[in-house]
């Protein structure tokens, strides 16, 4: 438990020290994102699915035809790339990190206060989901990269992405009918046609699976205690930026998009009375919220003070959610005691 604690304060002090950019900052800033990595690609026994990742590796059977026709090729065709090199599936683990933590220390960076992006994602996203979800977590990464690439109005690339992350993880598929949505209301034409025949190809191809594995999710009727903290934390990055939206974005279409997303997500995050696991898997597509709203808190308000008090919220607000989830989180036990394939000893 000190382990995953320290971690997270490593980045709260970067958040108050390091406030310019300078050499020195972007000297760190790789130290980080490379630290980030093995901390996390090469954890050992660590998160509850790490059993069920273990029968998955060993019962590969070596035939790049069988990854590629799996429904999420992506990470299946890893696998195979990985065990033909004799390596060990940290190995695997590494390389995922590594798409699921990039996109997210680029896009902090180019925020006005990068490392305060960057610290209110350690808890939820890097700790709690990019451990415990490995097939899930550079789904996340890819979905990040697209939802800028969408602010930009780069929507042949997001959608390239998002299809991209789904081949990771299917769940990805809830950001494609999301984009969809806005596209179908907003876009030009052209656009249009190209996402009527996007969601044609999902609803033939995945809606099925999706469906079966919604209902094996409220029929298993497990509950995560950590659901709705984590769920109120990104509510809270939600509410913001729709307030302050204004403040933070330039462009109408991107105030519009902002405006959208946000609703979309609290209306997400409302599944968690019917079911926390679904509703928590989610909502983590929507944390990308929180590298727009914190990472520009110098747009939000030009007084230090309140700038102050907003990091201070911020990082006791994480700080809570993550010690009441190794405290009492149903699944959090499976994370301690950290163990790092380095390593020969727990950390």
């Amino acid at each position: 438990m000190t382990t995953y604690i320290i971690f997270f304060l490593s980045f709260v002090i970067a958040s108050f020290l390091f406030q310019r950019r300078s050499l020195i900052v972007k000297f760190f800033w790789f130290v980080s994102w490379l630290f980030t990595l093995f901390f996390i690609g090469f954890r050992h026994e660590v998160g509850t699915d790490w059993p069920n990742y273990m029968v998955i590796w060993n019962s590969q059977d070596g035939l790049f035809i069988n990854a590629l026709l799996h429904t999420e090729p992506l990470y299946y065709i890893l696998m195979y790339l990985v065990k033909g090199m004799n390596l060990s599936i940290h190995w695997l683990n590494l390389f995922t990190t590594f798409v699921a933590i990039t996109p997210v220390f680029y896009f902090s960076y180019q925020q006005k206060n990068k490392w305060v992006a960057l610290m209110s994602l350690v808890a939820v996203l890097f700790i709690i989901s990019y451990i415990g979800y490995a097939r899930q977590a550079p789904a996340l990464g890819l979905s990040f990269w697209a939802t800028f690439r969408f602010l930009d109005k780069k929507f042949i690339s997001s959608f390239l992405l998002l299809i991209s992350a789904s081949l990771f993880h299917n769940s990805a598929i809830v950001l494609i009918i999301v984009f969809s949505g806005f596209i179908l209301f907003q876009a030009k034409s052209r656009y249009k046609f190209f996402v009527f025949a996007l969601l044609l190809v999902i609803l033939t191809t995945y809606m099925d699976q999706l469906s079966g594995r919604i209902i094996n999710y409220l029929n298993i009727n497990l509950l995560s205690v950590g659901a709705l903290p984590r769920i109120i934390l990104v509510d809270i990055a939600l509410i913001t930026a729709i307030i302050f939206r204004k403040a933070i974005l330039i462009s109408p279409f991107q105030r519009n998009f902002i405006l959208y997303f946000c609703l979309c997500g609290l209306m997400i995050s409302l599944s968690v009375f019917i079911d926390s696991i679904v509703a928590d898997r989610l909502i983590l597509y929507w944390l990308v919220i929180q590298i727009i709203v914190y990472g520009n808190i110098s747009l939000i308000t030009i007084n230090n003070n309140n700038r102050v008090f907003f990091l201070i919220f911020i990082s006791f607000l994480n700080l809570f959610v993550l010690t009441v989830w190794l405290g009492l989180g149903t699944f959090s036990p499976d994370w301690i005691p950290y163990k790092n394939f380095l390593f020969a000893q727990s950390l």
